[in-house]
């Protein structure tokens, strides 16, 4: 006999197609795959599951849970799974939350998420029998990351013996970093100036009388 469950759909968005995925599952350890049942995406999440003989019997807390989808409704065993421990199934009342992911477009699966409600200490407890637990089932959209905002990265703080921070110097003047070369430059330029030319007069003055015959 088929349980119908509709749960409605966290955070996911309306879609006007509904898309059907296979879910199977089987405990570790070499078993075969177990059809979970069938859910449909759509405004709510809707889990059409069947009889579960993987439950009927006693199973300890040793060993992993696998669940796992299919796209193919004809498929007799999932594309993907994902194992959860089951010491995480281990006490009474537990819930177990599957989260279909899908693709921006609301109706095409791209992962699977699968926990439970059991306290995050389950699997350090003596091993004990499990049992099914209650289901909640929904699918998620893509989040859209916000825009990363860079930073430039802060000068590093030097500090003194004393542990004070050392204040950085003034940015240094012109005249204050290549004083060293223009005081050169100039005494340069001033001994290598025109030198002065003779006047006429010292120079007749100085001329000596031609020799006569």
């Amino acid at each position: 006999m088929l349980l119908r469950l509709s749960l409605i759909v966290i955070g996911a968005q309306v879609v006007l197609a509904q898309k059907q995925v296979r879910l199977f599952e089987r405990f570790s350890g070499g078993e075969r795959w177990h059809p979970r049942g069938t859910a449909s995406l759509g405004p709510t999440v809707e889990l059409e599951s069947s009889s579960r003989p993987l439950w009927d019997r006693s199973v300890d807390g040793t060993g992993y849970y696998q669940l796992g989808y299919s796209l193919d409704a004809a498929a007799k065993a999932p594309d993907s799974f994902i194992s959860t421990p089951l010491c995480r199934f281990a006490g009474l009342a537990v819930q177990e939350s599957i989260v279909l992911h899908t693709l921006a477009d609301g109706a095409t699966v791209a992962g699977l998420a699968h926990t439970t409600s059991a306290p995050p200490n389950a699997c350090d407890l003596p091993s004990s029998s499990i049992s099914m637990p209650s289901t909640r089932i929904s699918s998620r959209p893509p989040a859209i990351i916000p825009d990363i905002v860079l930073h430039e990265p802060k000068a590093e703080v030097e500090f003194d013996e004393s542990g004070q921070e050392k204040v950085p110097p003034k940015p240094q003047t012109f005249l204050q970093k290549y004083w060293w070369y223009i005081i050169p430059l100039l005494l340069l330029l001033v001994m290598s100036g025109p030198q002065e030319e003779p006047k006429a007069g010292a120079a007749a003055a100085g001329a000596r009388p031609a020799a006569r015959t």
